[in-house]
């Protein structure tokens, strides 16, 4: 699978992008994630590039990724997983970070999970946002 970032794209997206394909392949042909391998395993080709950084552990976060989503397409299939975020002007509707705040900021976000049009569990959660800025 090649993927593609261009100026101005969203490099984590297209890695989350990227995941869900695999998983979804890995899932129709009956693959276990340990058959996902990258071309450097191959040829030592760097590539992909900005998963091989910091001694490939991007790389081991990617393929961790891939395990999430493939647990959500077999495990949870019949569940609806939503995330609704309490300071949408720095976390979108999707969980992602669309602006940092100038100084380090508490946010917090409701994931429910729904099966059947019922809730079968909910919790709020929060993290810590870096700011631009030290105090």
């Amino acid at each position: 699978i090649e993927s593609c970032v261009n100026e101005g794209s969203d490099l984590w997206l297209t890695w989350q992008i990227s995941a869900q394909l695999i998983a979804k392949l890995l899932n129709d042909n009956g693959l276990g994630v340990e058959r996902v391998k990258g071309h450097h395993f191959f040829d030592g080709k760097d590539c992909p590039q900005p998963l091989l950084e910091n001694d490939l552990a991007i790389w081991y976060e990617f393929i961790e990724l891939i395990k999430a989503e493939l647990e959500i397409i077999t495990t949870y299939k019949d569940y609806e997983i939503k995330f609704e975020s309490h300071n949408t002007e720095l976390v979108d509707e999707m969980g992602r970070v669309v602006k940092a705040p100038e100084f380090a900021q508490s946010v917090s976000y409701t994931v429910t999970v729904e099966k059947d049009g019922q809730k079968v569990e909910e919790i709020t959660l929060g993290s810590l946002l870096p700011g631009i800025y030290e105090k």
